[in-house]
Parts: structure tokens; C-alpha cells; sequence
């Protein structure tokens, strides 16, 4: 019954976010035209690039990971965290480093002020995804589906700002994206992430200042270990 119940809810949750991300899609068509619209598309499509290019399939191996052995989620979670910030940080200098023949061969001249906006979303969606990828292994559907809706409702919402109230453009359209990841990314950290960081420094005061562990000594750290990518399994995605 909860199986069923679970893929009801993707389901549902799936309808839901093509039904916010065609609003989105309406609204910048409608109020952009068709070049604004293909120029924000040519704009979005450096995030997901990067995202696709540098997740290496992360998200596929922390829900086989976890699914595996829930007692390696905070292990996932930080290793999650550490990978996507060093890859992070080369992706973006390379992208901007050649950003002048990207721009002239892919981007149709864009400048980078937009395209700048958009490569902040990078970042975010690589977070955002690799961590689902536990969501679905310890079948948090509730948050996992949470999170889609905020992601996608919050840009909608923007979107009718800048584009209806304040009749702005593309930038404006670009930091509506924007505003919609940092969302995603806010509740997750405010609803995944922190819980999980107070458990584990908890558990750490706890067993500091239990009276079986005084005077023992301190074992070394075990390295982290960036979960294997090369694993693939079919998800719900």
C-alpha cells in the first residue's frame, strides 16, 4: 500500500510541476516573444549542461547507496557536498574562461550578464540533484516532492513579478530561475540538511561526555569516500 502510495504522490507531483513549469513557459512566450523565449532558453542551457556534465551520475549512485545502507546517509550527504563544491569551482572557471567562444558558437553573442545569472543556477541544481538522488534511496518522497514544487512555483511566481507587474525582460526572467533553485536549495537545507548536521554534532557532545568514553583515545578520521558513479540502476525520475 505504501509503494503505491508513494508512486501516487511522484506522480501527482510530477503533474503538478509540468503544470508550474508550462505556466513559466506561457508567461515568458507571451510576454518575451518568441526571440525573448529562445534567448532564455540558450541562456538555461549552461546550467543544465554543466549540471548534466558534472554530476558524473552522482545522483544514480547515492540513491543505490543509500538504499543500500541507510547508516551511510550523513556519510553521502557530506561527500555530496564536498564533490559538488570542488566541482563546482573548475566547471565555472572553465566555462568562463572560454566563455567568448562559447558565447559566439552556442549562445548567439549573449552577453554575460545574463548568461552570468544563469551559471549561479549551476551550482544550486547540482546540489539540489545529487542530494534528491538520497531523498529517493531512503524513500523521502514528501521532501523529494516538496522540494520539485517549491523549485518550480517559486520561479512561477517570480516569472508573474518581473514579467507581468514590473514588465521587465530576460535578465529579470533569468534571476526569476535563479530565485527559484535558491529556494529548493533553502528548504532543503532548512528541512534536510540542518536536522541532520544538529543529530550528528549531538551524537558527537553525547559520546564526549558519556564516562565509557573518557580516556579513551581517538581514532583516527576515516577518509571520506566519493560514492562510485559507475553503478546504474532505473530510478523514479
Amino acid at each position: 500500500m505504501s509503494f503505491l502510495r508513494n508512486i501516487l504522490s511522484v506522480f501527482s507531483t510530477r503533474i503538478l510541476v509540468r503544470i508550474l513549469a508550462f505556466g513559466t513557459t506561457v508567461i515568458v512566450a507571451r510576454l518575451l516573444g518568441p526571440a525573448g523565449q529562445g534567448m532564455v532558453a540558450l541562456a538555461l542551457f549552461a546550467p543544465v549542461f554543466l549540471t548534466q556534465l558534472a554530476g558524473l551520475d552522482l545522483e544514480v549512485s547515492n540513491t543505490y547507496h543509500t538504499a543500500r545502507d541507510r547508516r551511510r546517509e550523513g556519510e553521502l550527504l557530506g561527500n555530496t557536498a564536498l564533490f559538488c563544491t570542488i566541482i563546482s569551482i573548475p566547471a565555472l572557471s572553465l566555462f568562463i574562461l572560454f566563455f567568448n567562444f562559447i558565447s559566439e558558437n552556442f549562445l548567439q553573442n549573449m552577453g554575460l550578464n545574463i548568461v552570468g545569472i544563469a551559471l549561479l543556477i549551476f551550482p544550486l541544481s547540482l546540489l539540489t540533484t545529487t542530494i534528491r538522488g538520497i531523498l529517493l534511496g531512503k524513500e523521502n518522497f514528501k521532501l523529494y516532492n516538496i522540494m520539485l514544487i517549491i523549485i518550480n512555483a517559486v520561479t512561477l511566481i517570480f516569472a508573474v513579478i518581473y514579467l507581468i507587474v514590473l514588465k521587465k525582460g530576460i535578465k529579470e526572467c533569468m534571476i526569476a530561475y535563479l530565485f527559484g533553485n535558491i529556494a529548493g536549495l533553502l528548504m532543503l537545507f532548512i528541512a534536510y540538511i540542518l536536522p541532520k548536521m544538529k543529530m550528528r554534532s549531538g551524537t558527537i557532545d553525547l559520546l564526549k561526555s558519556s564516562p565509557k568514553t573518557k580516556g579513551i583515545k581517538s581514532q583516527p578520521k576515516k577518509p571520506l569516500i566519493i560514492p562510485t558513479t559507475t553503478i546504474i540502476i532505473p530510478t523514479l525520475l
